[in-house]
């Protein structure tokens, strides 16, 4: 009697746990679809890389806007010709660049300029410091000599609200005329003009044609 009743146990035992078995058959596989829906590393690690990818993208992008602001601030400048005071050489519209690193400047040169009213002007210097600039009925006269300016427009005449002739031109001095002598604003209206007011000189232009 003990040899069956223990038999019975063992067999009861058995089926517990086979019956443990079964009922735990649905919970992994409900883990393994669970594990299926998981993203793979490789995914994973694709969207990271395009993710840093972008943001470099972007801070290259804010560099090179910085070095651009930078290099217009306090190297480059950039000024659109406005009307015919520089005419034959520069027309309406025409785009010019100039330096903003001189700090002195030479006879012939083109530069950017405060004009009257404080109005951005491109003109050429046609003296210096140390220069005595006079204008008669025979034109302009730089220390006593008549120049010749093939590059004028017009005469060199003076104007009713001219500045009193001749003028002395002290260090870091100059006078500016525009090519198209017979527009006013430059420094026969002005007169002397210090470097304080040259934005810079022109190095290159853009006719506004080439748009």
């Amino acid at each position: 009697m003990k040899k069956h009743k223990g038999l019975l146990s063992c067999l009861f035992s058995f089926k517990n746990k086979d019956q443990k078995a079964v009922d735990n058959e649905p919970e992994a596989t409900q883990q393994e679809i669970s594990n299926e829906k998981v993203i793979p590393p490789k995914a994973t690690k694709k969207r990271s890389d395009l993710f840093y990818s972008g943001i470099n993208l972007l801070l290259k992008i804010g560099w090179i806007i910085l070095g651009i602001f930078i290099i217009l601030q306090f190297v480059v400048g950039i000024h659109v010709n406005s009307g015919v005071n520089m005419e034959p050489l520069m027309h309406d519209h025409d785009v010019v660049f100039y330096s903003r690193l001189s700090n002195s400047y030479k006879v012939g040169n083109i530069v950017v300029f405060n004009g009257l009213d404080n109005k951005t002007e491109i003109g050429r210097i046609v003296a210096k410091g140390g220069d005595i600039v006079d204008i008669t009925e025979e034109g302009l006269k730089i220390n006593e000599y008549f120049q010749t300016e093939p590059y004028a427009k017009g005469t060199t005449d003076l104007f009713e609200n001219s500045v009193r002739f001749p003028v002395n031109l002290a260090k870091d001095e100059y006078f500016i005329l525009f090519d198209n002598r017979n527009q006013g604003g430059d420094s026969r209206i002005i007169g002397k003009i210090s470097a304080d007011n040259i934005k810079g000189h022109v190095f290159f232009m853009m006719r506004a044609n080439d748009f």
